[in-house]
């Protein structure tokens, strides 16, 4: 059996607020299991080119 794990996430840039989520689909792309978490506040930080 084959299945596929699609996800998602972000970070709200203001209040540093996440959450992801996603699903699993089979090869056929009949949807077995979705899923989501809010994990609050975060830290992250932001790449700058030199």
């Amino acid at each position: 059996m084959c299945v596929f794990l699609n996800t998602d996430g972000a970070v709200h840039y203001v209040s540093a607020f996440s959450a992801a989520g996603g699903v699993i689909c089979n090869s056929k792309g009949k949807w077995i299991l979705g899923y989501n978490r809010i994990f609050g506040k975060s830290w992250w930080s932001k790449k700058t080119s030199k």
